[in-house]
């Protein structure tokens, strides 16, 4: 008698396609296919936010640097030893003497430092004040409605009324956020900025200069003489004058920008500019004084005597030889220097347009 045939293997089950359901009863679909494939990996926002802020601080550090120097030259003239400078008048004479005594090359010395000091500056400022920002503005989250009828419209409750209290954390957030961003970067790259001032305050041609040998010879030599806290001489009045300026230029600027475009539309780039340049203006003016202040002791690192012991010491000193006038040297350049703080602005806003997939 044969042996009985064993009963048929089942056929293999077959895997689920994205046609047909799974064993759960839902459809496959979803996980195969979450969406449309990526056109690209694309530069995340802090990645955008950084490049955009290296690339607008070179190009506005670099286009203003000539009117920058005249500024350094008129506002420290006081400090330079009798017999280096030649004393000058004005700005269109500080610019004769330096073309007839330089050459046009030297109105971009110190640039270096200069642009790196700002690449960095602007970058970190760029990068955190709109994080910061977000810390300083609670989050608002949307009015729930009744479980019991989600989408009757009678059980909606009504808009809120338009107050002023929006617009004022706005603005006080873009206020502190771009103070405290710019606090920290000045203390991270303020060794940049006192090479910019020593190396604009070295006159006379390669021979005569007191440091050719450019940024490296400034810190070098001030670092042997005074250690490292002589490349920070000034570094409190530049921390309050720099979270100051900070503070108005970037935080009135956002809000001003989100304020005076129509809603929903974006501000064309005439008015970001003309709100940027007189930003820049009120800023500008109201720091000068303690910009004053901080570079002037920035010329007392490396001298066996300083003339000033503080920085209080420094504004009565000023106050009492030279008048509020002295506060103010050099004030009409750094009026045009405006011109390259508006770039900034506004160069930013275009890269990071450039940049954003």
């Amino acid at each position: 008698m044969a042996a009985p045939l064993s009963p048929p293997a089942p056929p293999p089950i077959p895997p689920p396609s994205s046609s047909s359901p799974g064993a759960s009863g839902t459809d496959s679909s979803g996980p195969a296919s979450s969406g449309p494939a990526r056109s690209g990996p694309g530069l995340s926002p802090i990645v955008t936010s950084m490049v955009s802020g290296c690339l607008s601080g070179a190009v506005s550090k670099t286009f203003i640097a000539p009117v920058d120097r005249v500024k350094l030259l008129l506002q420290l003239q006081p400090t330079v030893p009798p017999g280096r400078s030649p004393g000058y008048g004005g700005p269109l004479e500080a610019v004769r003497e330096t073309l007839r005594t330089e050459g046009w090359r030297s109105f971009w010395r110190g640039n270096a430092p200069a642009v790196l000091r700002h690449v960095g500056t602007t970058a970190f400022t760029f990068t955190v004040k709109d994080r910061f920002r977000v810390m300083f503005v609670p989050a608002s989250s949307p009015p729930s409605s009744s479980p019991s009828s989600p989408s009757s419209p009678s059980s909606r409750p009504p808009p809120p009324a338009p107050s002023s209290s929006p617009r004022r954390q706005h603005l006080l957030a873009s206020l502190a956020s771009g103070g405290l961003a710019g606090g920290l970067s000045t203390l991270l790259f303020y060794p940049f900025d006192f090479a910019r001032t020593r190396l604009a305050l070295d006159l006379g041609r390669s021979r005569a200069r007191q440091y050719p040998g450019g940024t490296r010879d400034v810190l070098g030599r001030i670092v042997a003489a005074d250690g490292p806290g002589g490349i920070y001489k000034g570094v409190g009045v530049a921390l309050f004058g720099s979270v100051l300026f900070r503070a108005l230029h970037f935080g009135l600027y956002d809000f001003a920008k989100a304020e005076l475009s129509p809603p929903g539309e974006p501000p064309s780039l005439s008015r970001r500019f003309g709100i940027a340049q007189a930003v820049s203006l009120a800023a500008g003016t109201s720091c000068y004084p303690l910009d004053s202040v901080r570079r002037r002791l920035m010329m007392q690192s490396g001298l066996p005597k300083p003339a000033y012991s503080t920085a209080l010491d420094c504004a009565r000193h000023v106050l009492r030889e030279e008048g509020p006038r002295g506060f103010f040297l050099g004030l009409t350049p750094n009026l045009l220097r405006s011109v390259g703080g508006a770039v900034l602005l506004v160069s930013y806003d275009e890269f990071q347009k450039l940049l954003t997939p």
